[in-house]
């Protein structure tokens, strides 16, 4: 029999949480699939749990994304009772509906802010980001190529600060606002 061998596993925001995939080759009906998802504990807990049924495509939806980054992996067990483990995979998710290209979490903040760029929305990771104060002074300039980043602000004064995203023909993709408190 060939070996068993997982292909692709993949994971994506939709409207009611993160849709994670994955593709096996040979699976037949001895192996079980174990998605875990790490917790703040830097643990991984298993959300669910299925058998191969011959199939080579599975699927399962988290509906219970955290605000940030949701880390998972694939535990795989095969018929001798081995267990591999997929590489991991990061996505970011928020609670803002919008259609926006990118969002600003927490606003207003103190310290740290995240930045989340649509991935629906964005053509690819690749951008440059410019945050410029009240005044229009710049205040930080980035090359980014990932779709989500944090920012320490807490040298930042109160006030009213602009996001401004471009891609890298320098064209404007979009300008988001958020709020620096004491």
């Amino acid at each position: 029999m060939p070996p068993y061998q997982l292909l692709t596993f993949t994971g994506q925001k939709i409207t009611s949480g993160v849709q994670l995939n994955w593709v096996a080759s040979n699976a037949g009906t001895y192996t079980g699939f174990v998605l875990e998802k790490e917790g703040a504990d830097n643990t991984f807990s298993p959300i669910y749990t299925t058998q191969s049924n011959n199939s080579s495509k599975y699927g399962f939806v988290d509906n219970n994304p955290v605000i940030g980054n949701n880390i998972y992996r694939l535990a795989q067990n095969d018929i001798n009772g081995n267990i591999t483990y997929s590489s991991l995979i990061t996505i970011g998710y928020n609670n803002v509906s919008s259609n926006g290209y990118f969002s600003v979490y927490p606003n207003p903040s103190k310290s740290i802010i995240n930045v989340l760029v649509n991935s629906t929305t964005a053509n690819n990771a690749n951008y440059t980001a410019d945050i410029y104060n009240a005044s229009g002074v710049l205040m930080d300039h980035r090359l980014l190529s990932t779709y989500t980043w944090t920012e320490d602000v807490s040298s930042y004064k109160e006030g009213v600060y602009i996001i401004a995203l471009k891609n890298t023909n320098g064209d404007g993709l979009e300008m988001e606002k958020f709020i620096k408190i004491k």
